[in-house]
């Protein structure tokens, strides 16, 4: 907690509009990291659904009995 007194103090004494186009800046290179995140997710899960294990569970599923792994 003391950590965080300290910083919020230190970012009082800083000129507000470099602050805020600091946090601007921040904000969208998070953002940025999490499209980029969610575009490999997209990608991923494409890869996996079209895999032999990936149906083998769909189906064992549908069927309600143990999937037959094969693992690819």
């Amino acid at each position: 907690m003391s950590c965080a007194r300290e910083l919020a103090s230190s970012l009082i004494e800083v000129s507000p509009t470099s602050l805020a186009f600091t946090k601007r800046l921040l904000s969208k290179f998070v953002e940025a990291q999490v499209d980029r995140d969610l575009e490999l997710a997209v990608a991923e899960s494409g890869r996996i659904r079209a895999t032999a294990d990936f149906h083998e569970g769909l189906q064992a599923f549908l069927d309600k009995r143990k999937p037959d792994w094969r693992g690819e």
